[in-house]
């Protein structure tokens, strides 16, 4: 199996023997030392997902979460919580190309290639570094559990608000200025400088939100948040709206904080009013907002956070905006004359309602 049987008794074999030689001193005082890999950590220069480590020690052994999405840069942080002792380990064939070296280079004190150190004490932690690492997907397992399917997925993927912005998800194509409508100034701006010239159309509004919650998704999926949303910090351009990236790992309420920052943004983007903080939605004014956003508002803007939208893609699916409809109702109009026409030609004489002409003789004349 890859040779993660060989390694698995060789490591188990050091961990529960240990050294019955060697210098006595270095013996004394290696339980004063930290472990290894609090030795070499160091802080994380991005995002930090955490991966908790757990089992029974014999027949029950997994990672929690045993998938998850990372943003380029960003660091996994591995936590021994039961059943070590663990470790991870990458199977080199599921890396994408050149992402052996990278990845390499952000694993300190392995024991032997992608094979990090083992985890023996509670609560001891040890990051994995993506830094300049590829995206795509790597698996890996924990090679003392192997035989109890310890393994893992990690995707790394890209995280750019501004790309993902111009391009969002379920949206084809970039959003230009002329899909947001022809009322909006092609140029450079920020969304706070053309609320200036007035309120947009709850249309305009609505997409260009929908448009931050796509790319909201994206990065709360890896566990980032932007953190400072709001009318100053989005771009109008040429080609797009842009949020310009302030990414950085925060605790789970901060990404409430994004939400509703979208709302508050929403709200002034429609009425050309700041929303206030701590307002009760119940008592604000609510002139120039349709009813239909009205509630949508409502409820992300709310004081309490738990009676917010759950996440950016609830939030995203209620502003959902469907396309203009042309009106039926003249079609249906000449359908309608045509078919009384069609029924008189079809009945007239059957029913009476109208008579053949009748051709006149001559008067016939004398000579």
């Amino acid at each position: 199996m890859r040779f993660a049987l060989l390694t698995t008794v060789a490591a188990i074999g050091a961990l529960a023997c240990g050294k019955k030689g060697g210098d006595q001193t270095q013996t004394q005082a290696a339980p004063n030392a930290p472990p290894a890999a609090a030795q070499s950590a160091a802080t994380p220069s991005g995002p930090v997902v955490e991966v908790k480590m757990t089992g029974n020690g014999s027949t029950k052994a997994a990672f929690e979460p045993n998938s998850i999405t990372v943003p380029a840069g960003g660091t996994v942080r591995f936590i021994n919580v039961a059943g070590g002792p663990h470790n991870i380990t990458f199977w080199s064939d599921s890396i994408p190309a050149g992402g052996a070296a990278a990845l390499q280079a952000g694993m300190k004190n392995t024991v032997d290639n992608l094979s990090g150190p083992f985890l023996t004490q509670p609560n001891e932690t040890y990051d994995v570094s993506f830094a300049n690492a590829p995206k795509g997907t790597y698996k890996g397992y924990c090679t003392p559990h192997l035989t109890l399917g310890m393994h893992i997925a990690i995707k790394v993927q890209k995280c750019d608000f501004g790309r993902e912005l111009e391009r969002p998800r379920r949206m084809p194509g970039p959003l230009s200025c002329r899909r947001f409508g022809p009322s909006m100034n092609a140029t450079r701006e920020t969304l706070a400088a053309r609320l200036r010239a007035g309120p947009l159309s709850p249309r305009e509004a609505t997409q260009i939100c929908r448009a931050l919650l796509s790319a909201i998704e994206a990065a709360h999926a890896s566990g980032v948040v932007h953190g400072a949303i709001s009318s100053q910090t989005i771009v109008l351009e040429q080609g797009g709206a842009v949020l310009p990236a302030n990414v950085a790992s925060q605790p789970g309420d901060a990404l409430v904080t994004d939400l509703f920052a979208v709302a508050a943004v929403l709200y002034e983007a429609v009425t050309g009013r700041q929303w206030v903080a701590g307002a009760d939605p119940g008592g604000a004014d609510w002139s120039g907002v349709p009813r239909q956003l009205q509630r949508v508002l409502r409820r992300a803007l709310s004081p309490a956070p738990e009676k917010r939208w759950p996440d950016a893609a609830a939030f995203q699916r209620a502003l959902w905006v469907p396309r203009p409809q042309h009106p039926i109702w003249p079609a249906l109009v000449v359908i309608l004359i045509a078919a009384v026409i069609i029924a008189l030609a079809a009945f007239c004489k059957p029913l009476g309602l109208c008579w053949e002409r009748t051709g006149s003789s001559a008067p016939s004349g004398t000579r």
